[in-house]
């Protein structure tokens, strides 16, 4: 299991592929680099090299202080350098693409196309559930139920079950209580719509039409904003697109990246 050593915090990474153009996968809150190894390993078969890692305060990447968004692109910029990555794609999912805008805008240099799914420009237009992580089974799994879209949930009911396994033991670790509230803690205070307009690099925006907690709107301001970005409507999709159309999402982006 490679880790590189970071202030208050040792991030857990994985590089699949060993040839191609590099792409790097930032995932949302508390969701660590498990949920990438499908996409991955299509991309790879693409002819694509990835990386994956657990952002601080999630899966294996834990730590005991509190820290801020700079911290999540300070450790991705380092996380890149480290793998001795001159330029890459960088795809990021709802907070992962928090992440990605400010790393692109910081660090132009390192970034030569980007791909933002289910995620929004500013802090204040996440809609709050108003439910946390609760200690049981059903308090889990009525919050797991506000990520996806109605359709979708009445046909995956096994699928909603095993994730509500995985979190709550996950719960009873100990562990992502505490992380949840560090990286909810870190997203306050974004900001970036004002830096929109600075991304230069090929941009596609993916969203899911009924995403609960990102309206679409907030990502056809995102595309409007950035020059020459592209728009993907993922139709009658929740906020999860890896889980509810996984397939659309392998073919748009590496139909982006190849292109």
């Amino acid at each position: 299991m490679p880790v590189l050593e970071r202030p208050n915090c040792s991030l857990n990474y994985e590089i699949w592929g060993d040839r191609g153009r590099w792409i790097v996968l930032i995932n949302g809150h508390t969701r660590t680099l498990n949920d990438f190894r499908s996409l991955g390993k299509k991309l790879v078969g693409s002819g694509m090299r990835v990386m994956a890692f657990d952002n601080r305060g999630a899966g294996k990447s834990v730590t005991a202080v509190d820290f801020s968004m700079a911290d999540f692109v300070s450790d991705l910029v380092a996380l890149i350098k480290h793998a001795g990555i001159s330029r890459t794609a960088v795809l990021g999912i709802s907070m992962g693409g928090a992440i990605a805008q400010l790393a692109v805008v910081e660090h132009p240099e390192l970034f030569e196309k980007l791909i933002l799914i289910s995620t929004v420009a500013d802090q204040l237009d996440i809609i709050s559930t108003g439910k946390k992580w609760g200690q049981d089974a059903q308090s889990i799994e009525e919050k797991l139920r506000t990520y996806f879209s109605p359709k979708f949930l009445e046909s995956n009911k096994l699928l909603l079950q095993a994730m509500t396994k995985q979190v709550l033991a996950q719960v009873q670790g100990g562990e992502i209580l505490a992380s949840s509230e560090r990286q909810s803690k870190a997203l306050k205070g974004f900001h970036a719509k004002d830096n929109l307009t600075k991304i230069a690099v090929p941009t596609l925006v993916m969203h899911g039409e009924v995403d609960p907690l990102m309206k679409l709107a907030t990502a056809e301001e995102i595309a409007a904003k950035i020059p020459e970005a592209r728009l993907e409507v993922i139709a009658e999709a929740g906020h999860l697109l890896l889980a509810e159309s996984p397939e659309n999402v392998f073919k748009l982006a590496r139909d982006f990246l190849l292109a």
